[in-house]
C-alpha cells in the first residue's frame, strides 16, 4: 500500500508539473494508480467497519447458518469431502480462494482504462464497495464463528490440513474476550453471511463481458472462487446464496444509479 501510495504522490505531482499534456500511456499508468490507491484505502475503510460491527457483541447466527443450509438440503461436509478428495482440487481451489480476486479484478480494470470504458470502471467499483458495506453490515447483525467450529467433522477439518486462526482470534477479541488492536495492515475479514468473495467472484465473471474469451476467462475465475469458499472460507452454504442475492440486487439497481455517476450527481 505504501508503494501504491508513494507512486500515486510521484505521479500526481509530475501531473501538475507537465499540465494536461500527456500521452495516453501517462494518463492509464496514473488512472490505475489512483485506482490502487483508492482499492488498497476502501479495503481498509471496509475491514475496520466490519471490525467495529463485531464489537455489538449480538448473539452468534452459527445454528441458525447451518439450520438453514440443512433446509436447503446443503451437505457442508459431503461437499468438503468431495472438494478435499483430491490433492489437485484441493490446492488448486485454495488458490483461487486465496490469491485470485485481487489479479482478476486488476486486470480487468486495467483493461477498461485502457480502452476508453470508464463506465466498467465505475460499475467494477460500485459493486464491490456497496456489496462491502452490505455485506459486512449484515455480517455485524448475524455474526457467525465459521462452518469450520460448527459443522465441519474431524476427518474434514484434518483432509483441510492447517487452518487460519488469526481471524477468530480478532472475533473473539471484539466481542470481549481480549485485548483489541485495530492495526488496519493486520486487520482479517470477518464477515461470514453474507460472503464477500461470493459478492466479487460474482463481480469478476459479471464485469468480464463484453468479449466471449474475456467473459469465459473471468467467468472461470469467479467460478472456481465460488467453489472454494464453503471450504477454504469457512462459510456456510446459505452464505453464497447470500452473496449472489446482493450482487443482483446491485447489479439490477446500477443502471438506474450509473446515469447521475457519471453526471457529477445531478439529474440527467
Amino acid at each position: 500500500m505504501s508503494f501504491v501510495f508513494l507512486g500515486t504522490a510521484v505521479a500526481l505531482a509530475y501531473r501538475q508539473w507537465r499540465g494536461p499534456c500527456h500521452g495516453r500511456g501517462f494518463d492509464t499508468l496514473f488512472r490505475l494508480l489512483m485506482l490502487a490507491f483508492f482499492a488498497g484505502f476502501l479495503t481498509q475503510q471496509i475491514n475496520l467497519f466490519s471490525h467495529l460491527m463485531m464489537t455489538l457483541g449480538l448473539p452468534w447466527a452459527d445454528r441458525h447458518l447451518a439450520a438453514w443450509d440443512s433446509a436447503l438440503g446443503f451437505d457442508w461436509n459431503g461437499y468438503a469431502r468431495l472438494v478435499t478428495a483430491h490433492p489437485w482440487s484441493r490446492r488448486g481451489l485454495l488458490i483461487a480462494y486465496s490469491l485470485a480476486i485481487g489479479p482478476a479484478l486488476a486486470m480487468i480494470l486495467i483493461i477498461a482504462v485502457w480502452r476508453g470504458r470508464h463506465d466498467r470502471v465505475d460499475e467494477v467499483a460500485f459493486l464491490a464497495l456497496a456489496s462491502g458495506f452490505i455485506c459486512v453490515a449484515v455480517a455485524g447483525l448475524l455474526p457467525a464463528v465459521s462452518a469450520w467450529s460448527s459443522v465441519a467433522s474431524p476427518d474434514v477439518l484434518a483432509g483441510l490440513g492447517h487452518l487460519p486462526e488469526v481471524w477468530l482470534e480478532q472475533v473473539k477479541a471484539l466481542r470481549g474476550d481480549g485485548p483489541v488492536s485495530l492495526d488496519l495492515g493486520t486487520m482479517e475479514g470477518i464477515a461470514t453471511f453474507p460472503s464477500f468473495h461470493t459478492c466479487l467472484a460474482l463481480i469478476i465473471a459479471w464485469c468480464s463481458r463484453g468479449h466471449w474469451s474475456g467473459f469465459l476467462a473471468g467467468s472461470t475465475v469467479g467460478l472456481a472462487i465460488l467453489a472454494a469458499t464453503p471450504v477454504h472460507g469457512a462459510h456456510y452454504g446459505v452464505d453464497l446464496l447470500g452473496g449472489a442475492a446482493v450482487i443482483t440486487g446491485l447489479v439490477l439497481l446500477w443502471p438506474r444509479l450509473a446515469p447521475r455517476v457519471r453526471s457529477g450527481g445531478s439529474r440527467p
